[in-house]
């Protein structure tokens, strides 16, 4: 979902783009044949040092879940042996995908706990980095939609800048060759505002009006989660439920000078979805 736009733009812009993934033929069904493919882990050190020989900078961009000590082991963990090898192996950059929520206050919640101990894994590494603090992803919209229903978990009556992967890839990509962007943490946010209830109607509008929304109460999903025994509604109810008691409060101006307010704007991702699912 996010992984894929950096991987392209990159491409795009001239760097030869080495992948490290768990499914080399599934990757490359995504991504097509402009890349090299490393099979490995962040929890296979071995695999990591052959992903990272000669290589000037690392893009991090990891999916935990849904057990609660996976973000700890994925997360954290993978992230500081993935900075730790590349210091070993001089890379000059790295960059790191992190939350627009991620702060010492929040560390109750195990999501930015484990971000913010990656963020300082590689801090403590020595080599240049880049941190992104981003806001929602309008791109999780699609991950909402369940059959011919959204599914709308909690109140989430905060709005919420949501940034499209495209517009996060060309930060990234300009971030390797900025030296202003160099030990620097810098938090994501879209041009607009939308509440989840506004983005989810927003949505069925203009790229599948036949869609129903369907509200859950928290503690209903996790009922529901607790008696199927299903682990991946636990996880997205402990997120939903966090995501209601934490706002947006910080400064994206600096963000904005360096890589310019991003482009893409609510309206303008639906109707690229509507035209994307018509080609």
């Amino acid at each position: 979902m996010i992984g894929k736009p950096v991987a392209r733009k990159l491409r795009q812009d001239g760097y030869h783009v080495r992948v490290l993934t768990r499914d080399v033929e599934r990757a490359q069904s995504i991504l097509g044949n402009d890349f090299e493919f490393v099979k490995g882990d962040v929890e296979q050190p071995e695999t990591i040092a052959q992903a990272l020989e000669n290589c000037y900078g690392v893009h991090i961009s990891l999916k935990a879940g849904p057990a609660p000590e996976s973000y700890d082991r994925i997360e954290h963990r993978g992230t500081a042996t993935v900075a730790s090898l590349a210091k070993k192996a001089k890379v000059k950059r790295l960059t790191f995908l992190s939350g627009a929520s991620t702060a010492s206050e929040n560390t109750w919640f195990y999501v930015p706990r484990a971000k913010l101990d990656a963020e300082k894994a590689i801090i403590d590494s020595g080599i240049a980095y880049t941190i992104f603090r981003a806001s929602w992803f309008m791109e999780t919209l699609n991950l909402f939609v369940r059959g011919e229903r959204m599914l709308k978990f909690g109140k989430q009556k905060s709005p919420v800048h949501w940034i499209a992967a495209a517009d996060f890839a060309d930060m990234v990509s300009k971030s390797f060759k900025s030296s202003a962007a160099k030990n620097r943490i810098f938090y994501v946010y879209g041009p607009e505002e939308w509440t989840l209830q506004e983005g989810m109607e927003t949505y069925r509008e203009m790229v599948n009006p036949d869609l129903s929304i369907l509200k859950m109460p928290i503690w209903f999903t996790k009922l529901i989660a607790a008696v199927s025994r299903n682990e991946q509604m636990k996880d997205v109810a402990n997120l939903m439920g966090y995501y209601e008691r934490v706002k947006e409060n910080a400064d994206p101006s600096e963000t904005y000078k360096l890589f310019g307010i991003p482009r893409t704007k609510l309206h303008q991702w639906c109707q690229d979805q509507t035209q994307e699912a018509e080609n």
